[in-house]
């Protein structure tokens, strides 16, 4: 799956992890700092999954953040 991953209104600094779903996500796919907006593109290998499911590990010590997933294409 090809997708932009967007976070906003962050009130600390950290980062998103996405991979497969089942999985735990290593690396930080976006990060941040408080306040900020960013934006990364990402390929994510979804296959295995049961269902082509996403894990999402918000890496933030306390507090939210907002996250967009737009999805750009998808194959098998």
């Amino acid at each position: 799956m090809a997708a932009n991953v967007t976070v906003t209104g962050s009130v600390a600094p950290g980062g998103v992890r996405i991979g497969p779903a089942g999985t735990t996500p290593s690396l930080d796919t976006v990060a941040f700092r408080a306040g900020q907006t960013r934006a990364n593109n990402s390929v994510l290998g979804l296959f295995g999954t049961p269902s082509g499911s996403l894990a999402v590990v918000s890496n933030i010590p306390s507090g939210t953040v907002h996250l967009v997933v737009d999805v750009t294409g998808y194959w098998q």
